[in-house]
Parts: structure tokens; C-alpha cells; sequence
């Protein structure tokens, strides 16, 4: 599930860096997918939480030899915990409704 690309001021920059992230989500079944599809508030809240996780980031955080990595373990945590209860409440339980996180552009100027 491609997400619309996010273009954030990180916490430090001052509106002198921007980042700018596009992901690409790999979801663990249809059902999921179905459900991103037909509610659009779950996208919406995946939006809001990857910009409130996101712009709480320094450009060092971003930048680092494991940024990437950290960011994304911590991107599938905070999403999971957010929509794995809820997600499929009505139908089956997901623990981990999103399996992995892709980055389609990861890109700080």
C-alpha cells in the first residue's frame, strides 16, 4: 500500500532542511488491505502519526549510519500498536496488520 509522500521541517533545522519520505507499506493480508481501503480514516491516521513521529526527529536522527533502520522498526512499531487492535476488530485479530515498511524515497535537503 503506497502511502503519499511526507515532506517534514525536522526539529532542528529550523526550516533550513526538509525531509522528504515516501513509503511504500507491506500489509499482512488482504483483509488489511481491504480495510485501509474502505475506511479511509485509517490512512489518514497513519499519516498523522508518521508526521508527529517524524517531525519530532533532529536531522542527526535522520541522517545517522542507522537511521534508516532505527526509523523503521520504530515507524512498524508505533503503526502496529496504533492499528492492530482496531484494524480488523470486527473480523479477525492482527497483531501486526503492517509486516514491513519500504522506503520509496528518503531524501533530507
Amino acid at each position: 500500500e503506497k502511502l503519499e509522500p511526507l515532506i517534514i521541517n525536522p526539529k532542528d533545522a529550523g526550516f533550513q532542511k526538509f525531509f522528504t519520505i515516501k513509503l511504500d507499506l507491506l500489509l499482512a493480508n488482504d483483509a488489511v488491505l481491504e480495510a485501509l481501503d474502505t475506511k479511509p480514516v485509517y490512512k489518514t491516521q497513519i499519516t498523522h502519526a508518521l508526521i508527529e513521529l517524524l517531525s519530532d526527529k533532529t536531522v542527526e536522527e535522520l541522517e545517522g549510519p542507522t537511521a534508516k533502520e532505527d526509523l523503521k522498526r520504530e515507524v512498524l512499531r508505533r503503526l502496529n500498536a496504533m492499528l492492530g487492535p482496531n484494524i480488523l476488530k470486527d473480523k479477525e485479530t492482527v497483531a501486526e496488520p503492517i509486516k514491513d515498511i519500504y522506503y520509496i524515497k528518503y531524501l533530507i535537503q
